[in-house]
């Protein structure tokens, strides 16, 4: 409520398309590209918990790990694209933990 807006237009994409490589079938075929969009206004509400808009929104990564899933160069390293290279059951592995852990801090910090 900043004053500056009634509505604000939220967009977020991703292309990982440009930097899988098609070659490697364990992989690509669990990327895409993506985009979502969303409207979001200021109101007057009643005051219940459904006046509350969004509730709650988390976000997590872990660097422990970049060796598990990375891009193999880009622009700033090798001046090419580089592409996406995982260790799918490792990832898979912590990611099952992470996003358990994620749902859990989100649901409680939701209410």
């Amino acid at each position: 409520r900043g004053g500056l807006a009634k509505r604000v237009l939220v967009i977020g994409s991703e292309t990982f398309s440009r930097i899988l490589d098609w070659s490697d079938r364990s992989t690509c075929v669990l990327f895409g590209d993506g985009a979502g969009a969303l409207v979001l206004e200021a109101g007057e509400g009643a005051g219940t918990i459904a006046d509350r808009g969004v509730l709650a929104a988390s976000l997590r990564s872990d660097g422990a790990h970049k060796e598990k899933l990375f891009v193999d160069g880009g622009p700033s390293t090798t001046g090419t694209v580089g592409h996406l290279r995982m260790e799918g059951r490792e990832v898979f592995k912590h990611a099952v933990g992470m996003i358990t852990d994620v749902i859990e801090a989100t649901f409680s910090a939701a209410g």
